[in-house]
């Protein structure tokens, strides 16, 4: 293997679509029923109304043998309803993926059997057009879409550096007038990527830290290494979907892209890459790339 394949845009690439994180063993799998994500929430309820960072949220990642999870749940300050009937589209999800910094861009379709698809076009956290940035294409499938529960579930097969089997989990229920919401990512590494990874975290990613506070600290000293960079990716997701909730839907992506920014920089430790004008600038280019994406995917299906 030549080490320009684990080079600064594989490792770019790879922060983007999956955090770093190797195959989760069986107990960070989705449980897949309302019984089991209402007993999460109320063992994480102390967590959620009180923890370093003020917010409603919790991140937690485990490590062993080699292997790597995450899961990042949090409180939506709107109701079930209205977040469920959002997510359950697939189109919607390219309403707010494209906010974290590596999405460039996002395009949605439906599969000649049946059923969903959504592509994301991952790369670095500077602008990039499309064709500059991997394309990771996604099934997405609605498991369950019932009064008080949602879960659903996008997986790829490929992915950057010899990766595989990407998976993307979804769970939400009602909290009162707000909505419980769990995110759950992961792949199957290579040995390309692991490489990429020890390059990142010896030179960027040396200093940088996650949401996870170590058990054996009596101050809030945060995981840093690999958990940190899977943690910090999961949040970037979560607060861009919650960007996509938490403002009005006619406002449109820049209005988004602003409030996902704001809301980035609460956690500024973990998550300060950009400053807002470059940000900002980058996603609006960005953006209008994607929808002349979207408007050739759509002229195809047309034809």
């Amino acid at each position: 293997m030549r080490l320009a394949s684990v080079g600064p845009r594989s490792c770019a690439v790879l922060l983007a679509v999956g955090g770093l994180m190797a195959w989760l063993p069986s107990a960070w799998a989705a449980d897949g029923t309302l019984a089991a994500l209402s007993v999460h929430y109320e063992q994480l309820r102390p967590t959620l109304a009180q923890n370093p960072f003020g917010k409603p949220i919790h991140v937690q990642s485990d490590a062993r043998d080699g292997e790597l999870g995450a899961d990042v749940y949090g409180l939506i300050g709107r109701p079930f309803g209205q977040v469920s009937d959002t997510l359950a589209a697939a189109k919607h999800w390219c309403d707010f993926i494209p906010l974290h910094l590596n999405v460039k861009a996002c395009v949605y379709g439906a599969n000649a059997g049946g059923g969903d698809w959504l592509t994301f076009y991952v790369g670095r956290k500077f602008y990039q057009t499309p064709g500059d940035a991997y394309a990771l294409h996604y099934r997405f499938r609605v498991l369950r879409h019932a009064a008080g529960y949602l879960h659903l579930r996008m997986d790829a097969a490929d992915g950057p550096v010899g990766t595989s089997d990407y998976v993307v989990e979804l769970e939400a229920m009602p909290v009162g007038e707000r909505t419980l919401v769990k995110i759950h990512v992961a792949y199957q590494p290579s040995f390309s990527s692991r490489l990429a990874t020890n390059v990142y975290l010896s030179t960027l990613g040396r200093d940088k830290v996650g949401f996870s506070q170590l058990a054996d600290s009596h101050e809030a000293q945060f995981v840093k290494g690999v958990r940190g960079v899977t943690e910090r990716n999961v949040m970037r997701y979560y607060l861009a979907l919650q960007s996509l909730l938490e403002t009005n839907p006619k406002a449109g992506f820049e209005v988004r892209a602003a409030h996902w920014f704001d809301l980035t920089e609460h956690y500024r430790r973990q998550l300060h890459e950009l400053d807002r004008a470059e940000y900002l600038s980058a996603k609006r280019r960005e953006h209008a790339n994607q929808l002349r994406l979207q408007r050739a995917q759509l002229l195809r299906v047309s034809n």
